[in-house]
C-alpha cells in the first residue's frame, strides 16, 4: 500500500497533492489504515479508522475481548513502527469512529450470526472498546488533549468530539447513531441485504461525504 502509494504520487498526470493524501478503513481494513497510518506519517496526512482494532492487535481475536494491555503495546508497536519519522505525527490528523449499535455499544441489540440477514448494517460485532483505545492510544502519540463536548452532525445522524489543541483540532472521535458493524454509505435507501450486503448502511450519517470534509477542514499540513 505504501509502495502503491508513492507510486500514484509520482504520476505526475493525476496531479496528486502530496498533503492531500489519506488512508480510510472499516474494521480490519480499519486496523491496517491504523498501521500504515503508523508506519508512514510522513506519507498519510490522515488517517480514518471505523470499528477497527488497534494497530499491532491479534485480528483474529477482534470479535473477542480487548486485552488491558492493548494502549501501552499498540503505542509501542506504533512508535516502533514509525522510527525516525515519529515526528511526522505532530502533523498528522485521525478521526476514530464507530456505531452506537456496534458491540458494547448503547444500542447493540443484534448480535451477528450466519443466519440472520434481517438486521444489514446494524449487527453488533467488534468492540466500540477498541474504538475508546485507539483514541487514547492517538491521544498520547499526538499530545493531544481530552475530547470535548459531543456536536450533533449531518442533521443529527450522529456525534462528534474533537481533541483541540492550541486552537487546532487534530483528533476526533465520531459515533454514528443507529448503525452497527457496517461502512455508513449514507445513500438514502433502505438497508437491505440484497442491495446493499450486511456491511453497509445505507440508511444513516453519509461518511464518505462527511470525512472528506473533515480532513480538508482540518488538515494541518495543506497550505
Amino acid at each position: 500500500m505504501i509502495n502503491l502509494t508513492r507510486i500514484l504520487l509520482g504520476r505526475m498526470a493525476l496531479n496528486i497533492d502530496p498533503v492531500q493524501v489519506y488512508v480510510v478503513g472499516l474494521s480490519s481494513g480499519g486496523a491496517l489504515s491504523l498501521v500504515l497510518g503508523c508506519m508512514a506519517p510522513d506519507l498519510y496526512d490522515g488517517v480514518g479508522v471505523i470499528a477497527g482494532p488497534s494497530g499491532g492487535s491479534a485480528q483474529s481475536g477482534a470479535t473477542g475481548f480487548v486485552p488491558d494491555i492493548n494502549v501501552d503495546d499498540a503505542i509501542k508497536e506504533c512508535n516502533a513502527l514509525a522510527g525516525d519519522k515519529s515526528s511526522s505525527f505532530a502533523t498528522q490528523v485521525a478521526i476514530i469512529a464507530y456505531g452506537d449499535m456496534d458491540k458494547n455499544g448503547p444500542d447493540a441489540d443484534f448480535p451477528y450470526n450466519g443466519e440472520d440477514i434481517n438486521h444489514p448494517g446494524q449487527y453488533a460485532v467488534v468492540s466500540v472498546n477498541w474504538s475508546d483505545d485507539n483514541i487514547r492510544i492517538l491521544r498520547s502519540i499526538y499530545g493531544d488533549s481530552t475530547l470535548g463536548a459531543a456536536i450533533n452532525i449531518q442533521s443529527n445522524m450522529g456525534v462528534e468530539r474533537d481533541a483541540t489543541t492550541n486552537g487546532r483540532t487534530q483528533l476526533a472521535e465520531l459515533v454514528f447513531f443507529n448503525i452497527g458493524h457496517a461502512w455508513p454509505a449514507g445513500t438514502g435507501q433502505p438497508n437491505s441485504a440484497k442491495s446493499g450486503g450486511l456491511w453497509m448502511a445505507q440508511s444513516g450519517l453519509n461518511y464518505p461525504q462527511y470525512i472528506a470534509g473533515w480532513f480538508l477542514r482540518n488538515n494541518l499540513r495543506a497550505k
